[in-house]
């Protein structure tokens, strides 16, 4: 080997020392900088610490993986048909589970998946209930009843959701029921006067009191009115107690909310 082909080695062996080095340091960033998107999407404790490292650390090793390889091309070694083949290989064998850290990061990272919100998944999915945990191939999705489902990130990240404490402004309905006979028009502005001062009814002059149809019971008026999901008092706890003080206010003005009936017939044969 003459001494032109032993420089030129080494000035291939020290470009692609550099190049390790140059994106050793780029993966460290963007490891810390994703690990802190997480700690501030999902809060600083320990749930969320364990799952920032464990994803910087994957992010820093797939990083390394594919730079070590190119600066082995760069040093004058032929690898492209061994990454070929790697990236292939790792590609159909992992596919799944890939596809689940990649969902997982994105849940941690996207700021509508807090930890411990209350949601509705729609779909497949078909829950209620409130997001326990995202792991790096699953979610955990807490029922009313404290059962756990556990379901995996692609799916979670697939289905269309509907979240209650996020937003500042939410429309409620509830239904009630009166009398065929009972004064309608007096009956929607009483009760838009009882839904109003309910202390957590927000937008009054958008509450609104509509008749819905004519039921077995009599007919039906649907009630629409404003709430703001982070008042820090439970929806479920307003609408009930909506719904007591309008039976409340029933009661003074004697006006009895009904019930089906049904009339039989018989003669004799």
């Amino acid at each position: 080997m003459t001494l032109a082909e032993v420089l030129s080695l080494g000035k291939r062996w020290f470009t692609a020392i550099i190049i390790i080095i140059v994106w050793w340091i780029v993966a460290f960033i963007i490891a810390k900088t994703i690990a802190k998107l997480i700690i501030r999407q999902q809060g600083d404790h320990d749930y969320s610490v364990r799952a920032s490292e464990i994803i910087a650390q994957i992010i820093r090793i797939v990083v390394m993986v594919f730079v070590l390889l190119f600066a082995i091309q760069s040093a004058g070694l032929d690898v492209a048909l061994l990454i070929g083949w790697l990236t292939f290989a790792i590609w159909y064998a992992m596919q799944e589970t890939l596809g689940n850290l990649m969902a997982g990061l994105l849940l941690l990272t996207n700021p509508k998946y807090k930890l411990w919100l209350l949601m509705q998944f729609l779909g497949d999915v078909g829950t209620f209930g409130t997001l326990e945990s995202i792991t790096l191939r699953n979610c955990i999705i807490r029922w009313f009843d404290k059962q756990a489902m556990i379901v995996p990130n692609m799916k979670v990240l697939s289905t269309p959701m509907k979240t209650f404490k996020m937003e500042k402004m939410v429309r409620y309905k509830i239904t009630i029921n009166i009398p065929r006979k009972a004064p309608i028009e007096k009956l929607q502005e009483l009760i838009k006067l009882t839904v109003n001062k309910h202390q957590y009814v927000i937008e009054k002059e958008q509450t609104t009191v509509l008749l819905e149809e004519f039921t077995a019971q009599g007919i039906q008026l649907a009630v629409y009115f404003f709430y703001n999901p982070q008042c820090g008092y439970s929806a479920f706890k307003t609408r009930s107690e909506i719904r007591h003080n309008i039976h409340e206010v029933f009661k003074t003005h004697k006006i009895t909310i009904p019930f089906p009936r049904t009339l039989l017939e018989t003669s004799k044969l």
